[in-house]
């Protein structure tokens, strides 16, 4: 059976070493077969086939994406040995 997905990731089948799509997997009459696609950016898709097919097409969904907050800068350490210049209050 081909595999493939869009977009194009890195699929795992229990037993075999991960590999990239497309590609041919073997399945077993009467057998089904579990695959995971994994790509970055896109949430995991797993999907039991049974070899009935012989071509599977495999839609990835992108993960939503959050709105990102900036962190806000440190401010700077205070200089040792005693006040700041710019807090100081004048000499009497």
């Amino acid at each position: 059976m081909v595999v493939q997905s869009d977009p194009m990731g890195t699929a795992t089948v229990a037993g075999r070493p991960p590999f990239q799509l497309p590609d041919v997997v073997q399945v077993e009459e009467g057998k089904t077969v579990s695959i995971e696609i994994t790509r970055a950016g896109y949430e995991p898709l797993t999907v039991e086939i049974d070899g009935k097919k012989t071509k599977e097409n495999l839609q990835a969904h992108p993960r939503p994406q959050g709105r990102h907050r900036r962190r806000p800068r440190a401010l700077p350490a205070p200089p040792t040995g005693g006040r700041c210049r710019s807090w100081a209050k004048p000499k009497k």
